[in-house]
């Protein structure tokens, strides 16, 4: 084959390789600039994301398919070589006899050598490339116009503002919401930051004329406020961690330290009652199985210290693990208080916490050491009660605050957060624990538990009431009383103790 007319070929192919290229620049450009047009005015419905991976597509489907169409195969080139260039089919000629050997097929491509090197086919190889060229100049002006070219924004509609006025009455309501929360009993120096937090909020509102000012002035404060109360009381961190236990004794300390379930302050009784549900769990129930031949259901001293052991030693492992996990420090009084229930030393009246306790009950034997698990409530149950007040009194004060300026202003009441306490069994037969979330009152909406609750009887394994499980733990831990067991003072105590679990706190 002629040298010439591979030059041509080879010339020609990079040609069609730039007019594929243009071609499909051309079109890429060309549906990008249109979609980023139709996109930007709103009249294609489409996320502009997806534009840039289309013009790429067609992009290459462009190019690919402008390459398929301008390829030729060696006869139509020589065609048009012989037709273009006036060579009366020697191209042609050429080709059809490549393969065939003699003199007078030798000069025959001789002389198409000779006639191809003579003519010039520069203008006939670029074919009209300036179509491409210009074609992808126009089509690059229309994707520059797509990025270029946008819509006037449109203007936001005007905030219609509704005009507002503090009354008087709502400003002596808030002069004396103020004077109350600086008189009260929450900490400092959260009290006085809730009260300048209010006095702040009050100066905005008295300048305020529109809606939109007083909600912002109200926001402003309510949020300030719910961060102090968060920072006021470790109260909510410290439930939790105890409530989330799988232990029952743990669970019922979880209870009592519930202050949210208090319906007022001070509520002495509602903690009481819960610390004697606390304290029953420290009683060990013997199983039927285990009762002595005779069936009188009793057990042995060494059988009841020997199931006290392993209740005591969960229970006081248990405490320590889950205040540790509570973020709360060491060194936060109401950690402190509720640790103590495990850790506390005697004081001289033979206190000590479940999990010390737990270490010599085999050595003092089950009826001393219920004793000293009184003495532990004893020692334990004012200053707890004491904390619990504090720091009842900080998110009462707090919430009171919002809940109060949220009803001058007939606002919606934001959530306040409650704890969240297991339930087990006998909390859903008697109506749940306090593990709900109050959907937005003051503190002491929580659950208020009667004296006909229903508890699991380990014994018969049914539900029964909770006095009943007390005359059976009565008539077998202390019946012993008038034996002689316990001083003239323990009698009584535990005799105001069981009248409290039977007739409640009407006193």
């Amino acid at each position: 084959m002629s040298e010439s007319f591979l030059r041509f070929k080879r010339k020609l192919l990079a040609v069609n390789i730039v007019k594929s290229i243009l071609a499909g620049l051309s079109l890429g450009s060309a549906v990008s600039g249109a979609l980023l047009l139709l996109t930007s005015y709103e009249i294609l419905g489409m996320n502009e994301i997806f534009i840039l991976p289309i013009g790429i597509g067609v992009f290459l489907l462009s190019l690919a398919g402008a390459f398929f169409l301008l390829r030729r195969s060696d006869r139509a080139i020589a065609i048009r070589l012989d037709k273009r260039c006036s060579l009366e089919e020697r191209v042609q000629t050429m080709l059809q006899y490549t393969g065939e050997v003699g003199a007078i097929f030798d000069l025959q491509r001789e002389d198409t050598e000779e006639a191809l090197a003579a003519t010039k086919t520069g203008r006939l190889r670029l074919g009209r490339l300036w179509i491409y060229i210009l074609s992808a100049v126009i089509c690059g002006a229309v994707l520059a116009a797509g990025l270029i070219l946008k819509p006037e924004p449109t203007p936001p509609p005007p905030v219609e503002e509704i005009p507002f006025s503090i009354t008087n009455i709502q400003i002596s309501a808030l002069e004396e919401l103020i004077a109350y929360v600086e008189g009260s009993e929450m900490s400092s120096p959260y009290r006085e930051n809730v009260a300048l937090y209010l006095d702040a909020m009050l100066s905005e509102l008295k300048t305020a004329t529109t809606v939109r000012m007083r909600d912002s002035a109200i926001s402003t404060a309510t949020d300030a406020i719910l961060l102090e109360i968060n920072q006021s009381s470790t109260g909510l961190e410290i439930i939790n961690v105890l409530g989330g236990s799988n232990s029952s004794a743990v669970l019922a300390l979880a209870r009592a330290i519930n202050f949210y379930d208090w319906s007022m302050a001070s509520d002495w009784d509602a903690y009481t009652s819960q610390m004697t549900k606390l304290r029953a769990e420290l009683i060990v129930a013997i199983a039927e199985s285990q009762a002595d031949e005779d069936g009188s259901g009793s057990a042995s001293e060494a059988e009841l210290a020997e199931q006290l052991y392993r209740l005591l030693y969960d229970t006081g492992a248990a405490i320590p693990t889950a205040l540790r996990g509570s973020g709360v420090s060491s060194d936060d009084e109401l950690y402190a208080a509720v640790e103590k229930f495990a850790s506390y030393l005697e004081d001289g009246t033979g206190a000590l916490g479940i999990a010390r306790l737990a270490e010599l009950v085999t050595e003092l034997g089950y009826t001393e050491s219920q004793k000293r698990l009184d003495a532990l409530f004893v020692a334990l149950n004012p200053s707890t009660f004491t904390v619990l007040e504090q720091h009842y009194e900080n998110v009462s004060v707090g919430e009171y605050a919002i809940t109060r300026v949220c009803e001058l202003f007939d606002l919606a009441l934001p959530r306040f957060d409650r704890p969240r306490i297991n339930r087990d069994a006998s909390d859903d037969t008697a109506g749940g624990g306090g593990d709900e979330i109050s959907g937005g009152g003051g503190i002491g909406v929580g659950t208020v538990y009667g004296s006909d609750d229903l508890v699991l009887d380990p014994n018969t394994g049914k539900y029964v009431e909770y006095g009943t499980i007390i005359d059976e733990y009565y008539s077998k831990m202390f019946g012993k009383v008038q034996d002689g067991d316990y001083t003239d003072e323990e009698k009584k105590a535990m005799e105001k103790y069981f009248e409290i679990l039977y007739g409640g706190f009407d006193d």
